[in-house]
């Protein structure tokens, strides 16, 4: 900018500086700086110096060249200067802001205040943030339809063969004296693919058909195949869940991976056991569909 456009933008540059930076310091009282200001009084770390044309310069490598933002007859710091005036005003406003002022009223002033690079969504180097992303509720609940339909149709079809090959007693089998027996162990599984989804939606779970035999069981089991063919959406913040005595709390992501699934896995691998034991000729593949022997 040449002496008389700098003349004309504001005699020593105070209008030149973009009206944004402007208004702000205005409005929060900061006043221009004196004609013939040599450097930023902020910036310390910047060794400037007046040559003597008037101009502020910076030593660097032995040569003296005009500093950014100097322009004009007699220094005055020039736009640039003017403008990093105005945002370090605006800054250190922020900090000393009255409780008067109100969130909205503060988000303004460091927005006035963030670098340029920041304000469009970049860091101060011009990057884009590296933050990791937490998974979505509605991502946990597809990961959690892709498990419950997969291998609910597999203990479908260890219960159908055991209700073949096995005696009436086998369904009061236990693994040990305190458990719950091989029927009950069926119908938790089927219970938490159920609570899983009521969970996820925050709402009552549907429950189906009465369980408490192995037709009802297998019965109910149908039910929660077809609850899963929608995942549930929109998925809450927050999912929560009777566990024993306990309430159990946790975002969506948590709460599937951290505790349905591993529950249901858990209710799924007992029958599994049980089965094996009295004697139905089940392998890993019939577990999990993939493995082959």
């Amino acid at each position: 900018m040449g002496s008389r456009a700098w003349r004309a933008a504001g005699g020593g540059g105070w209008g030149a500086i973009l009206p944004r930076d402007r208004d702000l310091a205005l409005t929060i009282g900061v006043a221009p700086p004196p004609p013939g200001t040599p450097c930023h009084p902020a910036a310390p770390r910047r060794a400037q110096h007046l040559a003597p044309s008037g101009h502020p310069t910076r030593f660097r490598r032995g040569r003296a060249r005009p500093a950014a933002g100097a322009d004009g007859p007699g220094g005055g710091g020039g736009p640039g200067f003017l403008a990093r005036h105005a945002r370090d005003a605006a800054q250190a406003a922020v900090g000393r802001a009255r409780p008067a002022l109100g969130p909205a009223d503060l988000a303004a002033l460091r927005h006035a205040a963030a670098p340029p690079g920041a304000r469009a969504g970049r860091g101060h180097r011009g990057r884009r943030s590296r933050d990791p992303v937490t998974p979505s509720g509605q991502a946990a609940a597809a990961r959690a339809q892709g498990v419950f339909l997969d291998y609910l149709p597999r203990l479908r079809q260890a219960l159908l063969r055991a209700q073949e090959a096995l005696p009436a007693a086998v369904w009061a089998s236990r693994l040990a004296p305190d458990m719950a027996p091989l029927l009950e162990q069926a119908e938790m599984a089927v219970n938490f693919a159920l609570r899983t989804h009521a969970a996820l939606l925050a709402q009552p779970v549907r429950w189906g058909p009465a369980a408490g035999s192995p037709e009802g069981v297998l019965r109910r089991l149908e039910h929660a195949i077809a609850v899963w063919q929608r995942p549930p959406s929109p998925v809450v913040g927050t999912c929560e869940d009777g566990a024993g005595r306990a309430v159990h709390r946790a975002p969506p992501d948590a709460f599937v991976d951290r505790y349905a699934l591993p529950n249901y896995l858990f209710h799924h691998t007992l029958v599994h056991a049980l089965l094996r034991h009295a004697g139905l000729g089940l392998g890993k593949a019939d577990f999990d569909g993939i493995h082959a022997y």
